[in-house]
């Protein structure tokens, strides 16, 4: 949070100074000025004649000459040299140039990470993409992960969900036209394919549900630590939620879009309300992961569906959902819904392809190997000494590789009970996820390493099935 240094700051209203919270850009202050409800906008006005200011663009250089800005350089070791080096080379991705600004705001400024990665987020959905209501669920789920860190095996999402965004970028940019001609098969010529926004769709959202899979845990916890109450007698029931909603009817799209794409026999393109195939064993299997496992992927997907069929900004627009509905927003939310283990590993899921399904296998293997910033748990966030860095990224037309290295190495405790080293129990997880992925003409590789002497493990790599 901002250092206020200007004492005048302080005669301001709460709702004007609910605007300056954070570190924020101008461009974002000036966005959220100039949409004042107007009760606000009249405290703004009485404020103005105050302090003789005249314009509103007077008012943003006031409250912006009174924030004082915060160095935070140690969280730049969140970051990743190597992919922030491949980042560099991108020239396909039509966010190209805010991705830039990122990376100079990370080299250059003092502002903490979490506010560079907001405001790139705003730069992205709200300048580039005029979607400010995606844009809000950032905000909200930045202020609610922070009753999820309450719960000791939690780990952070907010910026892993950015992190896996970034990594994901250089591999779509060196495979651009393969990637939107393996959607063309599926989708047609003439189909609204927008590879870029599809990406920034399933990357930034893939983690989204978590919120509603913890919901009784963080609740749990509040009670207990606000009434004292162990237990409560409240569940939020998923099963009536499911057919309040629209979700029934995004389950079986998911479905039939998965079985299109996977099937060897193509039946014409497939749009949203066209003539769909859905197998009822999968379509079981999707519903129970998501009425009874809460499964934070399928929950991201339906809810990414759900908000923007229901935004006003869609609802204007006639046929959307044979258009940019179909083309666009479908394979994002295909592969949020695939891209947990839970659901890639079950039986009814067949091999994930890079050259079927692209971005489910780029959101499956940038999720795997985004591991660089993230603590093993809530109780040790702020220290990364056990998490791996990414050593190495490398990105050619015919191999995408990626290194961890660990540098110390920790014993935990897995679910099941059964004592692990961090490093096997990574090791352990790269070789299911790769028991899923394939891969015929490009290579993706991981490689696991470790530096820490009290440990005699030795390395791992592994290539995705060709």
């Amino acid at each position: 949070m901002s250092n206020i240094e200007n004492e005048n700051l302080k005669l301001y209203p709460k709702s004007i100074r609910n605007i300056i919270v954070h570190q924020l850009s101008p461009d974002i202050l000036k966005d959220k000025i100039h949409n004042l409800s107007p009760s606000e906008r009249k405290e703004l006005e009485i404020i103005k004649k105050d302090f003789n200011l005249e314009t509103d663009e007077d008012v943003i250089n006031f409250l912006l000459s009174g924030i004082k800005k915060v160095t935070v350089p140690k969280d730049r070791e969140l970051l990743s040299k190597p992919l922030m080096n491949e980042i560099n080379n991108i020239d396909k991705i039509s966010y190209r140039n805010e991705i830039q600004n990122f990376k100079k705001s990370c080299n250059l400024d003092d502002k903490d990470l979490y506010t560079i990665v907001m405001e790139t987020l705003h730069s992205l959905w709200v300048r580039k993409y005029q979607k400010e209501e995606a844009f809000g669920r950032f905000e909200i789920y930045k202020e609610f992960e922070k009753v999820l860190f309450k719960q000791p095996h939690y780990r952070d999402h907010f910026i892993h969900q950015f992190q896996v965004f970034l990594s994901g970028i250089p591999i779509i940019n060196k495979h651009y036209d393969a990637i939107v001609e393996s959607y063309t098969t599926v989708f047609g010529d003439n189909s609204k394919i927008n590879i870029d926004f599809s990406w920034l769709l399933a990357a930034t959202f893939h983690d989204i549900g978590y919120l509603v899979q913890q919901f009784d845990e963080w609740l749990n916890s509040f009670f207990k630590e606000f009434l004292e109450i162990s237990e409560i007698p409240i569940n939020l029931d998923f099963g009536k939620l499911f057919l309040i909603r629209n979700f029934q009817e995004y389950v079986d799209k998911l479905t039939s879009l998965y079985m299109s794409i996977y099937s060897d026999k193509k039946e014409g393109e497939w749009t949203y309300n066209g003539k769909h195939i859905v197998d009822n064993e999968f379509r079981k299997m999707f519903s129970s992961k998501l009425i009874s496992d809460r499964n934070h992927g399928l929950i991201s997907a339906l809810i990414l569906l759900d908000r923007i069929e229901n935004s006003k900004v869609v609802q204007g627009i006639s046929n959307y959902k044979d258009g940019t509905f179909t083309s666009s927003i479908m394979p994002s939310a295909l592969s949020i819904s695939l891209h947990d283990a839970e659901i890639f590993l079950n039986d009814k899921i067949k091999q994930i392809e890079f050259s079927k399904d692209p971005l489910s296998f780029i959101l499956i293997y940038c999720d795997t190997i985004q591991e660089w910033g993230r603590p093993i748990s809530s109780i040790s966030s702020g220290s990364f000494e056990y998490a791996p860095y990414l050593s190495d990224f490398s990105i050619t037309d015919n191999k995408i590789s990626a290194t961890l290295t660990y540098n110390k190495i920790k014993e935990i405790t897995e679910s099941e009970g059964e004592k692990i080293t961090t490093f096997d129990s990574k090791k352990k997880e790269i070789e299911r996820v790769f028991s899923k992925l394939k891969s015929r003409k490009t290579k993706f590789e991981i490689t696991l390493q470790s530096l820490d002497e009290n440990y005699n493990l030795p390395g791992l790599t592994r290539e995705c099935l060709r």
